[in-house]
């Protein structure tokens, strides 16, 4: 059953998408304006990490599940990107149990992973041989 807080998370992301819609183009936010969005989930998340706010670490996890999930994404697809998508909902989606059963140093853990899986995807996209395939459905 979904909890208060992640019903919040999830009308939080929804107003951020759509009012970063570009206005009349019916178009989904630009993958910088989602990138953007994830940075400053995740500099939530520190400061809630830090301060042991569970309520807040959940909620802020949560919000970048939504957001990884935002068809935008699929833009960038190939074997290698989809498995640090994959993996990267996986430990966000442990960041907000952890933190839902008040588990500190799982919170830490899984923080330090996500942290860690973002490096590694922005290196992986970030080399001159990346080549995204072209849009497929999204799925595992």
């Amino acid at each position: 059953m979904f909890t208060l807080s992640h019903r919040v998370g999830v009308l939080t992301v929804m107003v951020i998408l759509l009012t970063a819609v570009t206005p009349g183009s019916g178009q989904l936010p630009r993958l910088d304006e989602l990138m953007q969005q994830k940075l400053d989930h995740t500099q939530r998340l520190l400061e809630a990490v830090v301060l042991r706010q569970h309520i807040t670490v959940e909620r802020e996890a949560r919000a970048l599940l939504l957001l990884s999930d935002a068809t935008t994404w699929t833009s960038l697809q190939s074997d290698e990107y989809m498995r640090y998508a994959f993996d990267f909902q996986d430990t966000a989606e442990e960041l907000a149990e952890s933190a839902r059963r008040g588990d500190d140093d799982g919170v830490a853990l899984a923080f330090s992973e996500l942290v860690l899986g973002c490096g590694d995807c922005h290196a992986y996209v970030g080399r001159e041989d990346y080549q995204p395939s072209p849009r497929r459905p999204a799925g595992r």
